[in-house]
């Protein structure tokens, strides 16, 4: 599908089009609760004969982050499409970028806090971005469904914040599989189902966004 043409008035192009996706600004039913929101679209025609996009946001009390659960289902089976995923970290100066290569996590400390992403190992191939105050990070993964966390959390420094991600990616390495083909489980599903509907416009649940921590400006170190 030939992407639309840029809006001159599109100032966050550079945030929320690091790809020819058009599915941006799309309505998604979502089904909210005290821990958790599912948002559901049908996407018409990405891609080919369409498909069904699924994000689940779980807040896992006292552990500082959310499990996110995002399916890719397309009406023809025989799609090669992949499940892409796309979350900006905005950056400040003098903060730092940890990401090291063929490492399953990226983290952006800054001000005393680490904001971080981590998935299973081996689950997906990262590529990042660096625009102008964030950084882009693209996971494309190797199944239709896909899990991954998002979190924060008050460490001293860097270097207390590699030791977190290194002791994270572990248990995450020693985390069953089966955990995300089976969903989150437990309450939050059946509450879920009581849950009233509510309607969302905004970027589309498979090319997902952190929040800021401040105003971005241009810089940004990895390492």
């Amino acid at each position: 599908v030939p992407p639309p043409s840029p809006s001159p008035r599109d100032y966050i192009a550079a945030y929320t089009h690091p790809l020819p996706a058009g599915t941006f600004n799309r309505t998604y039913v979502c089904r909210t609760t005290q821990h958790q929101a599912r948002c559901r679209y049908d996407a018409p025609d990405l891609p080919r004969g369409g498909a069904v996009f699924e994000r689940t946001l779980r807040v896992v009390p006292g552990s500082g982050h959310v499990d996110v659960r995002e399916i890719f289902i397309p009406h023809d089976a025989a799609v090669p499409a992949q499940l892409a995923s796309i979350s900006g970290f905005a950056m400040n100066p003098g903060d730092v970028a940890i990401a090291p290569a063929a490492r399953p996590y990226v983290g952006i400390f800054g001000g005393g806090q680490l904001a971080w992403m981590a998935w299973p190992p081996g689950t997906a191939v990262r590529t990042l971005r660096a625009t102008r105050g964030a950084l882009l990070v693209t996971l494309a993964f190797a199944q239709r469904t896909a899990c991954w966390e998002l979190g924060l959390r008050r460490l001293h420094d860097p270097t207390e914040a590699r030791r977190f991600l290194r002791a994270n990616a572990a248990r995450l390495a020693a985390a069953p599989r089966e955990r995300c083909a089976r969903g989150s489980g437990g309450m939050a599903d059946a509450a879920a189902s009581k849950a009233a509907e509510a309607t969302h416009v905004g970027s589309t649940p498979t090319f997902p966004t952190t929040p800021r921590v401040d105003k971005p400006r241009p810089h940004s170190i990895l390492k």
